[in-house]
């Protein structure tokens, strides 16, 4: 993306015969097992129907099924049908859990680690592959070595490279083979590290795997959550040595600002892992809106003190909303806004109570999504990105003029 101009994102998924459309943003719904954490399908119909895509996309991380492994290859048909997702869905299968970090230090030459509720589990590209043929998923992320982080050694991203390749093409081998995964699709861990250049080389050979494939459906990506020059030119790299029309993932990015930095770098898929994370510390998002005719704020005109004032949520744990008998947001239409008062949900925090994570899920999912299709509005009418941020600052009194 150049000069923070807009370009939106088309893509197609063929399943059972048609050709579903996706238009980026993507807010992929975070689920454990399948379900979205603390709701049910009923609670989930709650959110208004216009605020999930035509095509809506079911992000499942491995460490969440692995234990009910047997269980799935008995089910004879795909995932969406055992979790009774909609046939117009498409579910995506991470290897880790983009909530949870997992411990360092335990992947080896054959294997890959994950923390499942049953303890340490090794997945070997065979072991591993055959919990995606038992899922059926649309699309699943390749086996990789992604345990490193900023301060280990050259010879430590070196072995992750090597490995993660290795454990590629070992995917991409059985996958061809199988005859369960025929419609299946593959999305890629770009490996690498902190050092340009070899992530430029895991890129390099990667495309070199997988010429002339169709299996490769796009990317994934371990990026921080604020976006920094470092993952920019990680992006860049891959644009340049892969597909450039096939889409990333960032999972676990989910700020509203960050959400748009990414997408000037030219990142539109993302998942709602982030929401998950605000309701464990009983966070709502309270961020004000806009609508598309707002965007007249110069973008150029926000100082970096405007980025840093920007508050997303309110903490409703804090006592100072015991007698707050207002809703979280005063013009959300969310079932909990509704329906409920500060006051009340403060209330069921302090008791425990189940349904406190129900309506901060209800109401965070909803604004988020909300969100999404501001941002989709918003690229229809090629608003460029730093006029969406500078407006999303203004609206919400955070501004500070040069």
């Amino acid at each position: 993306m150049e000069d923070g101009k807009t370009q939106q994102m088309l893509l197609t998924f063929k399943k059972y015969e048609k050709d579903l459309k996706i238009a980026g943003p993507v807010c992929m719904l975070f689920t454990k097992t399948g379900c979205i954490p603390h709701l049910t399908q009923e609670t989930l119909s709650y959110l208004n129907e216009h605020l999930l895509n035509t095509t809506t996309f079911y992000e499942i991380p491995a460490p969440t099924i692995t234990d009910f492994q047997e269980t799935l290859q008995v089910h004879d048909g795909d995932c969406a049908e055992l979790f009774c997702l909609s046939h117009s869905c498409l579910t995506c299968l991470l290897v880790q859990d983009p909530t949870k970090k997992a411990p360092k230090g335990y992947n080896t030459n054959k294997s890959v680690s994950i923390w499942t509720n049953g303890g340490r589990v090794n997945l070997t590209p065979t072991s591993y592959m055959s919990i995606v043929e038992a899922l059926r998923p649309d699309i699943f992320e390749s086996l990789s070595d992604g345990d490193v982080v900023e301060t280990d050694s050259k010879k430590r991203v070196l072995k992750s490279v090597d490995r993660s390749l290795k454990f590629v093409e070992e995917c991409i081998e059985i996958c061809k083979n199988s005859k369960k995964l025929g419609n299946s699709k593959m999305i890629c861990a770009i490996q690498g590290g902190h050092i340009l250049k070899e992530r430029k080389r895991f890129c390099k050979e990667l495309s070199v795997l997988t010429k002339g494939s169709e299996l490769v459906w796009g990317y994934t990506l371990d990026a921080p959550k604020d976006i920094s020059d470092a993952t920019k030119e990680i992006i860049n790299c891959i644009r340049e040595e892969l597909d450039a029309g096939k889409p990333i993932l960032v999972p676990g990015v989910g700020h509203p600002l960050s959400l748009i930095d990414y997408m000037k770098e030219g990142v539109f898929f993302f998942d709602s892992s982030y929401v998950a994370g605000l309701v464990e510390k009983k966070l709502a998002l309270t961020y004000k809106m806009f609508s598309v005719d707002e965007c007249v704020i110069d973008g150029e005109s926000v100082n970096e003190g405007a980025l840093k004032k920007f508050e997303e949520t309110i903490d409703l744990s804090d006592k100072s909303y015991k007698t707050a008998f207002i809703s979280i947001v005063d013009d959300c239409s969310c079932y909990t806004c509704k329906n409920h008062t500060c006051g009340y949900i403060h209330h069921l925090i302090n008791v425990n109570e189940m349904l406190a994570p129900v309506l901060l899920t209800i109401h965070n999912l909803h604004h988020h999504l909300s969100f999404f299709k501001l941002l989709r509005s918003c690229i229809e009418k090629k608003v460029p990105f730093d006029t969406i941020k500078a407006t999303l600052l203004h609206v919400n009194g955070k501004e500070e003029m040069v």
